[in-house]
């Protein structure tokens, strides 16, 4: 039932535009694996830890990752084992965790929901150095439904540095008490979440005071929020704010922070997407929600939602989404969270800095949107007179794209389809 479902999925992305597409079995193994499975690592200083670091590995997923296998009459079940391990830069193990867990539910949509997830924190103490980290999702037979590697960073504490641990954000969370759910993929959907941010600040030793400033801006680099907050120097400063109250409308937004220590400074950014299912939104946002609208849709659809104003506008807009709804029955819209998470990824992945353009308008994001993750990427750094390049093959769709950096900036064109 679930390969029906999902074939059903595939043909109604597929509808939309020849080129809008969505992998089937096998896509979490890809490079740009679909958005199911969340890991982050999280590192912060304990003083009477050093000099090892903490380091905190968040790891979240869906429903519709696993195989469930139906246990009675009211009841499906998955089984299934997640191994990460750390090595460090000589290729040895220096951690390593293996968690074995049942995911249990009582309807059968359930097992294929997105928005449900199992959650865990698993926390490792580790030296100063460059690492990498394996992760492996089995089931219930050892079959890998999932593997992910990369590389991991862990600083160095410096008792006479103002340094500043990784930014948490959370979409619950509770100050007074420290508890909170970590948003790992930092997107907040739903509009009466928390919309936290906690982190770390580590003074330098005979600091008297700390002076912190916290910046929300949208978009445009407009300022929504700013916040300064002053407090005595100790060794270790936690900072738990919730932006909820303080942003009415969704977009692209970043949380700016800087904290002064007598002559130190130091500053870190958080980048924050606030969607909100898109519905409703304010006239600037929903001209931005078209225009994303259009890479998947052409011709009078588009040139309608164009052409109408305010609340016509909105009521199109739902409409599109709701005809496609390949499960009615149930509160999401596979289709369009598809869809805004690739844009998301694209944004996270593709956005470049020099010309400053944002991840979904390069032509690496659009083909991404269009196409999902591809089967295969090569890649080739540029060497002597020659750029370097990305070549994507779709097999499914017997399509591969060639992507070039010509002026050696990290900015990729599309430079030839076949």
């Amino acid at each position: 039932m679930k390969n029906i479902r999902m074939l059903i999925l595939i043909v109604l992305l597929t509808a939309l535009t020849p080129a809008f597409s969505q992998l089937g079995p096998g896509r979490n193994r890809s490079t740009f694996g679909a958005d199911l499975f969340q890991i982050r690592f999280y590192r912060s200083f304990i003083p009477e830890k050093k000099p090892e670091v903490s380091v905190d590995a968040y790891l979240q997923m869906a429903n519709d990752v696993l195989t469930f296998i139906k246990f009675d009459t009211s009841s499906w079940r998955a089984r299934f084992e997640v191994e990460l391990l750390i090595y460090d830069a000589k290729g040895e193990l220096a951690a390593y965790s293996t968690l074995r867990d049942t995911m249990t539910v009582h309807r059968f949509d359930l097992t294929n929901a997105r928005s449900v997830s199992w959650a865990k924190a698993l926390r490792f103490y580790l030296k100063p150095g460059g690492y990498s980290w394996r992760l492996k999702l089995l089931n219930a037979e050892g079959i890998a439904l999932l593997e992910k590697e990369e590389k991991l960073e862990v600083p160095e504490f410096s008792p006479d540095r103002l340094q500043i641990s990784d930014i948490i954000l959370a979409d619950s969370l509770d100050c007074s008490t420290g508890l909170y759910a970590p948003n790992l993929r930092g997107a907040f959907r739903r509009q009466n979440s928390a919309i936290g941010v906690i982190f770390e600040l580590y003074p330098p030793a005979g600091s008297d005071s700390v002076r912190t400033r916290l910046i929300l801006v949208d978009g445009s680099r407009r300022e929504v929020v700013k916040k300064n907050i002053v407090r005595p120097a100790d060794p270790l400063l936690r900072y738990c704010i919730d932006l909820a109250g303080h942003i009415d409308k969704p977009g692209d937004y970043t949380v700016q922070i800087s904290a002064t220590a007598g002559s130190r400074v130091i500053g870190a950014e958080q980048r924050v997407l606030v969607l909100w299912g898109q519905a409703g939104v304010q006239q600037e946002t929903m001209d931005l929600a078209v225009e994303q609208l259009a890479l998947i849709v052409r011709g009078g659809t588009i040139r309608e939602m164009e052409r109408a104003q305010g609340a016509q506008r909105d009521s199109l807009y739902e409409a599109f989404w709701q005809k496609r709804d390949p499960t009615p029955e149930t509160p999401e819209n596979e289709l369009r969270d598809e869809f805004f998470r690739r844009i998301d990824f694209s944004n996270n992945a593709f956005n470049e800095g020099f010309s400053g353009r944002q991840g979904w308008r390069t032509d690496r994001g659009r083909v991404y949107i269009q196409n999902g993750p591809p089967d295969q990427i090569e890649k080739h750094a540029g060497e002597m007179g020659m750029a370097s390049t990305e070549i994507w093959s779709y097999n499914r769709l017997n399509r591969r794209y060639l992507f070039v950096d010509r002026l050696s900036n990290g900015e990729f064109r599309l430079a030839k389809t076949e």
